[in-house]
């Protein structure tokens, strides 16, 4: 029997067809865009130093340096990780053994990781700690590797909320009233001068992991979410370093975010401006869904800030609308890759990690124009958080919406580290709730 060929018409009808039914299904985080001409000759480390072996950043910077030819290594837990598993990931390393991390022991592994590979690399920071250790350790890993030269304590100010909002004061950006807590007594001393709600975070990023009163952001609502936090402040009887900031109420807010990347200069080379509508926990966490739209008085409200206070390199600032004032808070300035920021190119195909690289292996960044409209959705995250935004009266329009869905784990060149990150969060999710039994067992007995 004779075979039949389809013609070149044919075939080129069903791909035409094939598009239109998969067009507007998840495709992760690939675009069509070809990623611009990078240097392979320059490798990429990615260091942090907090333990989050589920990370979706991680797994972003590797993907869109890994698919732009360039040779990435990272440092991540012991062990399988999902970001351990991306096909686009060189070698992974290990910066720290565990236990109450020592700043100098840590520039001096990071030091010995970096003389152990083939190259000199390029530093990508995925957390605060890691953004610190690099700035304050800047000249002994000047000639070892590249990095954005910044003032060595700006970053350690930046990441600190009392720090930041001591920089808001000084150069008039609007921020929520803040107050600085290390004792349960101070706690009571704070709230008597402010009205519930409240959001608590850590004071500083490196006493989040030696005294972690509170693992992120909190929102404390009533009586008992002061008196929860009471006692975990009793648990530390040498105090801890929180703050207690003014919370914007939710029906007269709106969440943005604005990532970029500055030059040595502290010219914005590139800034992306997008709309958080779930966070992880809810209102005060991670982003968990959002959507990129252009908004010009956060660029400009941005560019002035690095400028001004001499910032360079990959940043991520978290802002809060106050529609009764008209106003945009700033809440959070990292100094470093946010997590979500592979929801973010331009029509050239650049991200803030692409030209970071581009501009650090002097390659020219180019003009290039934000996408606009695309939705985020962090999977893992996006799944705990619909259940407490079921409610929202714009929930229908926020899910139907036509732009593309681009999704932070799930990507068809890499599909390991999604597969791997919900075997891994089942496992969590059992462990935890096999703990709550026994305590709830124990406590019955």
């Amino acid at each position: 029997m004779r075979s039949i060929t389809p013609t070149a018409s044919t075939r080129a009808r069903r791909r035409r067809t094939l598009d239109t039914l998969l067009g507007h299904l998840p495709r992760g985080d690939r675009r069509s865009t070809a990623p611009p001409d990078l240097d392979p000759a320059l490798p990429v480390l990615l260091v942090r130093v907090g333990q989050y072996p589920i990370h979706h950043g991680t797994v972003g910077v590797i993907r869109t340096l890994g698919r732009a030819g360039v040779p990435v290594y990272a440092v991540t837990e012991k062990g399988v990780t999902p970001a351990s598993t991306s096909r686009f990931l060189t070698g992974q390393v290990k910066l720290s053994s565990g236990g109450e991390p020592d700043q100098s022991a840590l520039l001096d592994r990071l030091i010995e990781v970096i003389d152990g590979l083939p190259a000199r690399p390029m530093l990508v920071c995925t957390d605060d700690e890691a953004a610190v250790l690099v700035a304050e350790g800047a000249t002994a890993l000047t000639g070892r590797a590249i990095f954005p030269v910044v003032p060595p304590e700006l970053p350690r100010q930046l990441s600190s909320k009392h720090g930041l909002y001591e920089i808001c004061q000084r150069y008039g950006v609007p921020t929520p009233a803040t107050l600085r807590v290390r004792t349960g007594d101070d706690l009571e001393a704070a709230l008597a001068n402010m009205t519930l709600p409240v959001v608590v975070k850590q004071a500083d990023s490196w006493s989040r992991l030696t005294r972690p009163v509170v693992t992120g952001s909190t929102v404390l609502r009533t009586a008992v979410d002061v008196g929860r936090l009471r006692a975990a402040f009793d648990r530390w009887p040498e105090g801890s370093d929180v703050i207690v900031q003014e919370y914007l109420p939710d029906d007269d807010a709106e969440d943005w975010f604005v990532h970029g990347y500055c030059t040595a200069s502290s010219s914005v080379a590139r800034v992306f401006t997008a709309r958080k509508f779930w966070s992880w926990p809810a209102r005060a966490g991670s982003t968990a869904y959002a959507r990129t739209e252009s908004n010009e008085e956060l660029e400009r409200a941005v560019r002035d800030l690095c400028r001004r206070i001499g910032y360079r390199g990959i940043f991520d600032t978290d802002w809060r609308y106050d529609r009764r004032t008209g106003t945009y808070h700033l809440l959070d300035f990292n100094p470093r890759v946010g997590a979500q920021f592979r929801m973010f190119e331009d029509d050239g195909g650049v991200d803030v990690v692409r030209a970071m690289h581009l501009d650090l292996s002097g390659r020219p960044v180019g003009p290039g124009h934000q996408v606009e409209g695309e939705r985020f959705l962090v999977e893992n995250l996006g799944f705990a958080a619909r259940l407490h935004y079921k409610n929202e009266p714009q929930l229908s329009r926020i899910l139907n919406a036509p732009a593309r869905l681009r999704l932070a784990w799930f990507s068809l060149d890499d599909l390991r580290p999604f597969f791997l990150m919900i075997v891994q969060q089942l496992v969590t999710s059992v462990r935890l709730r096999l703990r709550t039994l026994r305590a709830r067992s124990s406590t019955g007995s």
